[in-house]
């Protein structure tokens, strides 16, 4: 079983490339005008993803906190670098969580793998 080895003091927000699109369209749609973020809503270290990642993941079920340090990488990086969605959630617009969008990743990858055998690692 491979070991996934992740980030546990690093901070950011993921974000699922379906909420970009949604937000995007809906901007367009719209005539929005201005700089907005979109990001995901909800801020969580590497580690805490990857340890969603392991519940829906056959592959990579163990996973292993590391700890981010400059001696290590040789370069300051920001611990925290999540964003915040403020002017997008005045529009209603929510990004889906990081569960969900997982979730909803390995259900497409399930049914593209049932129709087309040719891309299943299996």
């Amino acid at each position: 079983e491979d070991v996934i080895v992740a980030d546990d003091n690093r901070i950011s927000s993921p974000t699922l490339l379906d909420d970009v699109v949604s937000a995007s369209k809906m901007l367009l749609e719209n005539n929005n005008k201005g700089i907005f973020h979109i990001c995901g809503g909800i801020s969580l270290s590497r580690y805490e993803f990857q340890q969603l990642f392991s519940y829906v993941s056959p592959k990579y079920r163990k996973v292993s906190p590391s700890f981010y340090t400059i001696e290590k990488y040789n370069a300051v990086r920001p611990l925290n670098t999540s964003l915040i969605s403020k002017k997008l959630h005045t529009l209603n617009w929510e990004p889906q969580t990081p569960a969900q969008g997982l979730f909803n990743s390995f259900i497409n990858l399930s049914k593209i793998n049932q129709q087309m055998p040719c891309f299943s690692n299996s």
